[in-house]
């Protein structure tokens, strides 16, 4: 199984409406502390 898209609504600190686009291969997420990396985790799990 591949994830394409993840689309984010309303969960925790994305209230607005985010898409993240991921690529074949390996992807990363970086930013800064308290920007959601770990958000989008959850959310996926």
């Amino acid at each position: 199984m591949f994830i394409k898209a993840l689309e984010l609504n309303g969960f925790k600190t994305f209230a607005k409406r985010q898409k993240l686009l991921f690529g074949p291969g390996i992807n990363i997420i970086i930013g800064p502390n308290g920007s959601g990396k770990s958000n989008v985790v959850e959310a996926v799990l």
